[in-house]
């Protein structure tokens, strides 16, 4: 069966439809994605191994650009096991060939596509194959391959990793007179373990292609064991300029871990170099998953500005058991990488972690189930099998070596972006369809207003009519400024109306008026400004999350409340209502200002008041807290001095205005120069803050000292004796 739609899944602001591609197999574990017939969209290889002995058939999978594809042949009956592969021109022609390695017997083959490669089969040439039938202790098998240029006389060259025994060797390409015969073999390592990873990089910047390699160790051996027992490995190798005849020089990554299985070269922290991608696990053989754990998603940061692979730092991603593969690609497209990966036998799944925030820290990954309990999930790769521009991913499944009951066969999940995203990389009309996934212009109360990262670049978006919106998703890292003289309602069918800003600094220009209550959810880093009139309407506006939320323009209340329930909310602005902080940090102004309360001001034990001077005038060099109404004083009243700013004795700063008070604040008061204090005596009266000198002791206070000083001196002189009259 090919190209069948099956289920649609959500994940974070993205869902995926999964495509049932292909389930005629013997045995599935391969797969690629390029544009084989030039048509413009991408297709898919695969291969399939049948029978005892074993018989081996691969193809391509035409794409007809919306996800239906059509099977057509590369090769038929080829004997052994021909498994994973790559695309890629090797003839140079401008079409994709296709590299495979046969596993059993050792053999590595590229088929030449030709101008009609739904013709096939494709003409066969043999890289590397061995023959030596006499004796079979010598037999070389081998387990995948990569195609890059790494003499660089602009052909693709084939590194290939070693099964048994391991190792890391390259073909180099000899181009059309030699490609009758074998292509010259050069070792680079050999005598390892079994070989998985098998790819390429630059991880000391030096423009010259590197390889990237793991050894998954030996089988049954104790933890803890040293290296040299357990034999696992991640390793890179630096190209010397000229392979032919220059030695590969190798950097040991890790040597610890155990299990190292499939991974990539990719820049995770996104500093410019290439760090490493990488999963531990796949069988409990390696690594015993129920006693050790130790089957995680992991990455190796390339240490420097940028890095040059000489250092490099292990972070956990997650724990995965079981785990196969895995691969780096921006699916959510909000300008990070995430990451995809698989689960073999007993883990049984394909996964991936949303990137959100620092990628060092494991608590910023964020994992979403793409397929649960898919048997012997193996090789996952990213492409765009749709052409909208978003990765979709392609994953193929295998018999488990029967460990589990076997799938055998390939799946795709078409990444979904839903209906009332922006779908443009640049800004434009609110009220044009064309701009909006699903070809809908977002408007009603049961509509969600999405914002994904399609572009590095600040978007502005105009609308100048009223629209309705339930929710007003912003997931890019990039600034999105909405604008316009119309105005956003925000209305919600059932609960609450919400707005959610999960990075970057986002702009609301645009008047925005609250029909229902309306949660606004800022994330830690991320900000979400209100830069035009913001009505109330009576509503309940609350902010939640670690970031900031910024009014920089009236807020009109009509018995509203606004209540900073997280994070920092700020803002020059007149609140027309009332203002409640539970657990907030409310600070007058983005650097100083006037924060105008209409009605009463209450703060919590948990919440605190930051008030900042960087001068002696109100509003303009200090924050004023104006409370038309009763301040209900609670939690932290923290002041500090910015600007360079040191108070002088005679100081006063009125920080607080009010019609009433009660309850007090803890106060935290800045440091002053040597000789001066804070006089707060005036606080809760007037609202003022001041600058006093230290006191000078009183006159009389020192008249009592001298004669307390006195009598203990004629006291004791009299004790001793010393020239008293007798």
């Amino acid at each position: 069966m090919l190209g069948a739609l099956l289920a649609s899944t959500a994940t974070a602001q993205i869902g995926f439809n999964e495509i049932f591609i292909k389930s005629d197999y013997g045995y599935a574990y391969g797969v690629d994605s390029a544009d084989i017939d030039l048509d413009g969209d991408l297709d898919l290889s695969y291969q399939d191994i049948l029978g005892d002995p074993s018989l081996s058939s691969g193809g391509w999978l035409e794409n007809d650009g919306n996800g239906n594809f059509t099977q057509h042949e590369v090769f038929n009956n080829e004997p052994g096991f021909l498994e994973r592969h790559m695309l890629g021109d090797i003839s140079g022609d401008g079409r994709p060939d296709l590299a495979i390695i046969e596993n059993r017997d050792g053999h590595v083959f590229w088929y030449e596509n030709n101008a009609t490669p739904a013709a096939g089969p494709w003409t066969q040439h043999t890289i590397y194959e061995w023959d030596n039938d006499d004796d079979p202790l010598l037999k070389d098998r081998v387990y995948d391959v990569v195609l890059a240029d790494l003499d660089g006389d602009l052909d693709l060259d084939a590194a290939v990793a070693g099964y048994s025994p391991g190792g890391v060797m390259w073909f180099e390409n000899p181009g059309p007179a030699g490609w009758g015969s074998q292509w010259p073999r050069r070792f680079i390592e050999t005598g390892t373990a079994v070989i998985r990873t098998m790819r390429i990089g630059d991880f000391n910047g030096d423009t010259k292609l590197d390889i990237l390699a793991t050894s998954e160790g030996a089988g049954n051996i104790p933890v803890p064991s040293p290296p040299n027992i357990h034999g696992g490995f991640v390793k890179w190798y630096e190209n010397p300029g000229d392979p032919k005849t220059q030695a590969w020089t190798t950097h040991v990554v890790d040597e610890d871990s155990r299990a190292p299985i499939h991974g990539e070269p990719a820049d995770i922290d996104g500093d410019g170099d290439d760090d490493i991608l990488m999963v531990f696990g796949m069988r409990n053989s390696l690594i015993d998953y129920a006693t050790h754990g130790m089957h995680d998603v992991a990455w190796y940061e390339n240490v420097g500005s940028p890095g040059d692979g000489t250092t490099m730092t292990k972070y956990k991603i997650a724990e995965l058991p079981y785990a196969f593969e895995a691969i780096h690609t921006d699916l959510d497209r909000d300008g990070d990488i995430d990451v995809a990966a698989t689960a073999w036998a007993l883990g049984d799944e394909v996964v991936w972690y949303e990137n959100t925030g620092d990628p060092r820290i494991e608590a910023n990954w964020i994992r979403h189930t793409v397929k649960a309990n898919w048997n012997a999930a193996n090789q996952v790769i990213a492409t765009d099998i749709n052409g909208d521009g978003w990765p979709d991913l392609v994953a193929t499944a295998d018999d488990g070596s029967s460990h589990v009951l076997p799938t055998n066969e390939m799946r795709a999940w078409i990444n979904n972006i839903p209906d009332g995203a922006w779908s443009k990389s640049a800004g434009g009309d609110w009220d044009n369809a064309a701009n909006w996934v699903g070809g809908v212009v977002p408007d009603g109360n049961d509509q969600t207003v999405i914002f994904l990262g399609t572009s590095s670049d600040s978007i502005t978006i105009v609308n100048d009519s009223t629209i309705t919106a339930k929710q007003i998703v912003f997931s890019a890292p990039q600034t999105y400024a909405v604008a316009g003289v119309g105005t956003i309602h925000l209305e919600a069918d059932t609960g609450n109306a919400t707005l959610e800003v999960e990075r970057g600094l986002q702009k609301l220009q645009i008047a925005v008026k609250l029909l229902d209550d309306t949660d606004a959810n800022v994330a830690g880093g991320a900000t979400l400004q209100f830069n035009n009139e913001l009505d109330l309407n009576g509503q309940t506006l609350t902010k939640t999350g670690l970031g900031e939320i910024a009014f920089n323009n009236d807020v009109i209340s009509s018995g509203g409340t606004f209540v900073c329930g997280g994070g920092i909310c700020s803002g020059t602005v007149t609140f027309g209502g009332a203002v409640a902080n539970l657990g907030g940090t409310v600070s007058p102004g983005s650097s100083t200002g006037a924060l105008q309360v209409g009605g009463d001001f209450s703060q919590d034990a948990e919440g605190t008041l930051l008030m900042k001077i960087g001068g002696t005038r109100a509003s303009i060099e200090h924050d004023v807290l104006e409370v038309a109404g009763e301040l209900l004083a609670g939690g932290v009243l923290e002041v500090v001095l910015t600007e360079g700013f040191l108070p002088s004795e005679g100081d006063h700063f009125d920080l607080l205005d009010f019609a009433s008070t009660s309850g007090q604040f803890a106060v935290a008061l800045p440091a002053l120069a040597s000789g001066l204090v804070w006089d707060a005596s005036a606080l809760y009266s007037t609202g003022g803050l001041s600058v006093a000198a230290v006191p000078e002791p009183s006159a009389l206070w020192l008249s009592v000292m001298a004669c307390l000083v006195l009598a203990l001196f004629v006291r004791s002189w009299i004790r001793q004796g010393s020239g008293a009259p007798r």
